[in-house]
């Protein structure tokens, strides 16, 4: 999937949920892939350290603690 950048200058951001887990995991892959930068939220944000990219920030946090969202 690629989305179109419509904007000049800074990449275009999205966030995940569930970093970590098969679908988050491979969301972040994709993103980064298509250029995006990404916040992502991770109960293991040490589990990401493979995909360390300068467009890549990485909160801890549980996706079901609204205070962590």
């Amino acid at each position: 999937m690629t989305i179109p950048d419509t904007t000049a200058g800074a990449p275009r951001t999205v966030a995940v949920l569930g970093a970590t887990g098969r679908t988050g995991r491979r969301a972040v892959e994709y993103a980064l892939a298509d250029g995006l930068a990404v916040r992502a939220l991770a109960r293991t944000p040490a589990d990401l350290a493979d995909l360390a990219h300068p467009r890549l920030a990485v909160a801890q946090g549980d996706a079901t603690d609204a205070g962590a969202v």
